[in-house]
């Protein structure tokens, strides 16, 4: 075989995944992410809470229940109950947990947190609310350098919090949810990251190394080595995978295209006046996304500074696109 039919046949084969991968995400999101509250208890270095607009607020259960009821029927498979906020300050937790598992029992669920209210209060409510995955982020592997990250919490409050957490599930002879750690990797943690790992190795059950995203240029870029240089330099090449893929809806209802969106500049739908379904397939999603597959970043204002496809650019996705 030439090289000129390699070319076609590699070419065929390319435009014919991205169909299939266009055909499959374009019906309904494959990833919601609800912020029950975009209040938060921490002020942590890496991100931009403190040039946020919108008002600090917590989402009306009913329009919780509304946006889960509106997923009904559909092939969801993950809610990531977080965004902006720290979840576990929304009271309702284990009840919007529960109303989750009771209406789409096949949707997966996981939420993120600082840790440090995930006390032995409410450890026993989450453990038993059917919770699939529980992450930690704690940026550190020792006091100093976690709580110059993670400024107002409590290294050894945090710390004890996640060991107190696995053994109350032990004691309830339970296996979910599973419990993660992470640590982003970056210029206050890079001489940590080994460290972190053998230390929660044995005690979590995964431990995770997130790169540093910039959230839109709105932080200092903290990447180390190679991905500095790259993260700075660098650009997207393909569609970014987040608006095929992931709906956010803000506390307010307000949904946006991207989870990197943090003051929720651009606002496709609001989840009061319409569904998921109709803003997912809906006209404003549906340009912004013509526009990353013709490569016209430069038109939408949030996208200019993105470093996001450091995270993507090694995905299926990115590849058969380029």
């Amino acid at each position: 075989m030439n090289i000129n039919k390699i070319f076609r046949k590699t070419f065929f084969i390319k435009k014919l995944i991205k169909y299939i991968l266009l055909k499959n995400r374009e019906s309904f999101p494959r990833l919601l992410s609800i912020e029950l509250t975009n209040a938060c208890n921490s002020n942590c270095i890496m991100c931009p809470r403190s040039k946020l607009t919108r008002i600090i607020t917590r989402m009306d259960f009913e329009l919780f229940k509304k946006i889960i009821d509106d997923c009904k029927g559909y092939n969801l498979k993950k809610i990531n109950l977080f965004w902006f906020g720290e979840t576990f300050i929304y009271p309702e937790l284990p009840s919007a947990i529960k109303y989750i598992k009771e209406n789409l029992p096949k949707t997966k669920i996981n939420i993120s947190t600082n840790g440090a209210l995930v006390n032995e209060k409410i450890a026993e409510e989450i453990i038993n609310s059917g919770l699939d995955t529980l992450n930690f982020d704690i940026d550190g592997a020792t006091k100093l350098t976690f709580e110059s990250i993670r400024k107002n919490l409590n290294y050894e409050e945090v710390t004890e919090n996640v060991k107190n957490f696995i053994n109350h599930r032990k004691k309830l002879k339970k296996k979910k949810p599973k419990v993660s750690v992470t640590i982003i990797k970056m210029d206050k943690t890079i001489n940590e990251i080994d460290s972190f790992i053998d230390y929660w190795k044995d005690i979590v059950d995964h431990v995770g190394v997130s790169d540093y995203n910039t959230w839109l240029g709105a932080v200092e870029d903290r990447n180390v080595g190679k991905r500095k240089k790259k993260s700075r330099k660098g650009k997207f090449t393909f569609p970014c995978d987040h608006p095929f893929n992931e709906l956010v809806i803000a506390a307010d209802g307000t949904a946006t295209m991207c989870c990197l969106d943090w003051d929720c500049s651009e606002e496709v739908g609001n989840l009061k006046k319409n569904s998921v379904k109709e803003i997912w397939t809906g006209e404003k999603l549906k340009e912004k996304r013509q526009l990353l597959i013709e490569n016209k970043y430069d038109r939408i204002p949030i996208c200019r500074n993105c470093n996001s496809f450091i995270f993507q650019e090694r995905s299926v996705w990115a590849n058969v696109w380029q």
